[in-house]
């Protein structure tokens, strides 16, 4: 997905009078905030289902 939003900037700036740059420091802040996320959103419901009892569940 990151090779989609790079690309995205590049048409910007070929395409257009607008200055488009992408930072490899936005990227990485980018992918850990989203997996983070993922991860959490993840985890914490994995981690309740397992402490319920399979028939009650």
């Amino acid at each position: 997905m990151a090779a989609v939003g790079v690309g995205g900037v590049i048409l910007v700036a070929n395409f257009t009078q607008l200055p488009a740059g992408i930072s490899p420091v936005a990227i990485a802040i980018a992918v850990g905030v989203s997996g983070g996320i993922g991860l959490f959103f993840g985890v914490v419901p994995a981690h309740r289902a397992d402490k319920l009892d399979p028939i009650v569940a």
